[in-house]
């Protein structure tokens, strides 16, 4: 996965696998999507960046240090044209009008698995996804559970990887229990000292600084 102590208690994330992200702050949260991304980059795999907080440009900003093959990373841009900034699509940057959007985002984020699973290059896939709270901010509960029962159901399918964030503490604890089941393990993050961070479900660790 991209983080040192959890990977060495679990021995690798088995392909096909979907994790939510919860506890801590947004950032905190992005820090664990971020040690994916950094670990996907290093290893060749294709990265999908699905974005309902920033946009294109800031995205690829926040990365541009990775130095990462542009034909392997893949944006879904759901913020841009909310906020007025035009940003033209790309073969691997994609739009949507608004988070309101659920259908778009699984149509551009289907094209990018499309385009990567054509690549002889890419063995892998991860897909990061921040973050499941604004979708529901804007669609129904049952709408975002089709759109993620059919999204970690694609991941599974080509063994790939994927991280979803929540904010538990901002939806009602049906909506939570609803949409947890439908991920293979939690990472669970607290912050005490020190940012820390365990594997709950089907993948098990102890906590560990992040």
């Amino acid at each position: 996965m991209g983080v040192p102590g959890l990977d060495s208690q679990i021995e690798g994330i088995p392909g096909g696998s979907n994790l939510l992200v919860v506890g801590g702050s947004s950032e905190d949260k992005d820090r664990v999507g971020r040690a994916a991304i950094e670990n996907a980059v290093s290893e060749g795999d294709a990265v999908i960046r699905v974005s309902t907080r920033y946009t294109t440009e800031e995205l690829l900003d926040r990365y541009e240090e990775l130095n990462f093959d542009e034909t392997k990373f893949g944006v879904v841009d759901s913020v841009s044209h909310s906020v007025g900034e035009e940003s033209a699509e790309t073969e691997t940057v994609k739009h949507t009008s608004s988070p309101s959007d659920i259908t778009g985002i699984g149509i551009k984020v289907s094209d990018l698995i499309e385009l990567f699973q054509e690549n002889p290059d890419v063995d892998r896939t991860v897909l990061y996804m921040d973050s499941i709270s604004t979708l529901l901010m804007y669609s129904e509960l049952q709408t975002v559970f089709r759109f993620l029962h059919v999204l970690t159901g694609r991941i599974r399918s080509i063994e790939g990887m994927a991280l979803y964030t929540m904010d538990p503490d901002m939806h009602d604890e049906r909506d939570y229990s609803t949409l947890v089941q439908l991920f293979d393990s939690t990472v669970e993050l607290r912050n005490e000292k020190d940012l820390e961070a365990r594997l709950t479900g089907g993948l098990e660790s102890g906590w560990t600084e992040l």
